[in-house]
Parts: structure tokens; C-alpha cells; sequence
């Protein structure tokens, strides 16, 4: 798992926003997750500048990532259940193409650790629900 991804899912769990969600909501339903993405992660990707794309498209990062570390492709397709292992090697090549887009997105990742430190907790799940 990449550094900046395990620290900011540490800080997710020790605000207590989740044990078992990352992507929750901050609203009435606090703690809850999503259930539809109205606008999520194409409102990013809209303050970002870049063309937009949607949780797939973190699915296949996901596992891109995986193959870029040297994970079996085999291992690979059971994370991302997926019960054949061409679907999933379709999944890392298309990945690999939007890698570049995904990038810009660091930064944001940056950017919401440092307002939660501040004793923001819902800063955290902008990046996710993208409301404040």
C-alpha cells in the first residue's frame, strides 16, 4: 500500500469516521456510506482541471497499482473479484492510460490530511463526498 494512502486511512480510522468504510458521509447520516456517487469524483476532477472519471476508474488504479508492485495477476483478479483474469488485466492496461490524470489528484490527498489535522474531521471526507 503506498505511504500516503495508509497514513491517510490511518487518520480516517482515528477520527472515528469508520471501521469498515472509507468513503462515508458527513451529513445526517454521518459515519454511513455512500450509496450513490452524485458527482463524486467528477467534482474533483472538475476543481482539478481534468478530464473527469468515476470509481471505476479508482478500481483499476487499484489494481495497477497491485501490478506495478509485482503482484500476481492472479491475486490481483481475486482483489478485485473479478472471476477471470483477462477482465482484470483489461482493468490494469486501461489504468495505466488515465495514471497520468490520477496523479494531479495527490496533491488534494495532501491537502485534506492537513485540514484534518487541524482538527477538521470531516476535511477528511471532502475528498470522498466532495462537500464540505
Amino acid at each position: 500500500m503506498h505511504e500516503e494512502l495508509a497514513r491517510t486511512l490511518e487518520l480516517h480510522r482515528e477520527l472515528g469516521l469508520s471501521d469498515e468504510w472509507v468513503f462515508v458521509q458527513t451529513n445526517r447520516r454521518k459515519g454511513q456510506p455512500f450509496i450513490e456517487n452524485r458527482g463524486f469524483p467528477q467534482d474533483l476532477c472538475e476543481k482539478a482541471g481534468v478530464k473527469p472519471f468515476g470509481l471505476h476508474g479508482i478500481r483499476g488504479l487499484a489494481g495497477t497499482v497491485l501490478a506495478e508492485s509485482g503482484e500476481a495477476m492472479v491475486n490481483i483478479a481475486s482483489v478485485l473479484r473479478h472471476k477471470n483474469v483477462r477482465t482484470t488485466e483489461r482493468y490494469i492496461n486501461k489504468s495505466r492510460r488515465l495514471k497520468p490524470t490520477l496523479e494531479i489528484l495527490k496533491g488534494g490527498l495532501e491537502m485534506v490530511e492537513a485540514e484534518a489535522t487541524e482538527n477538521r474531521p470531516t476535511s477528511i471526507l471532502r475528498l470522498a463526498g466532495g462537500s464540505k
